[in-house]
């Protein structure tokens, strides 16, 4: 049986399941934290990956969704604000080697935009806007049915327009992004 492996990894949650081709059912799911700073996180991803994946079968490919900047050329974390510890991780390279598969990495605002158009509201659209508010503020963005990236990666990162260049510090080092102001954790405080 040819399966598939999703991954979201969150700023405080790690999501993976298996599902099969055609399937939109998870054969296998587990929700756990996300590995902190202390932790390789090839350690953690390698055996939780593998242990979701059925006796006699062989992952087809691997989508992982990352809150960040992702290097798609090298498949690479590039920088994760909320994800301490992940920047440079070389995720791609080591899934493939350790399963054997194809893997695509991509900023999990776009991932979630995809979704939403193929399974969601947005159904049908060619033009979609998706925003995710949570740990951090990030954007998915859909224009005739492509997903827009930008020529440096960045082109939907929402989170880090600058509202006031006086605000709180953002995660990222800088002053008065949309994220210092209006995330979860900047509206708890």
């Amino acid at each position: 049986m040819q399966t598939y492996l999703a991954l979201d990894i969150g700023g405080t949650h790690l999501r993976a399941a298996c599902f099969e081709q055609t399937g939109i059912i998870p054969l296998a799911q587990i929700k756990t934290r996300t590995p902190t700073t202390q932790e390789d996180p090839l350690s953690v991803l390698l055996p939780l990956l593998a242990g979701l994946i059925p006796p006699g079968s062989q992952p087809a490919g691997i989508a992982l969704a990352i809150p960040g900047l992702v290097d798609q050329p090298n498949q690479r974390v590039g920088s994760a604000v909320n994800l301490p510890g992940w920047e440079s991780v070389p995720l791609g390279a080591a899934l493939q080697a350790r399963f054997n598969c194809p893997v695509q990495i991509e900023n999990d605002a776009r991932l979630a935009c995809l979704g939403e158009a193929r399974y969601g509201a947005g159904q049908g659209c060619l033009d979609l806007i998706y925003l995710t508010i949570g740990t951090g503020i990030a954007a998915g963005i859909l224009s005739q049915g492509v997903l827009l990236r930008g020529s440096r990666g960045m082109g939907s990162e929402a989170g880090h327009i600058v509202l006031d260049p006086d605000g709180p510090l953002c995660g990222c080092g800088q002053r008065g992004h949309l994220e210092a102001l209006a995330s979860g954790p900047a509206i708890a405080r």
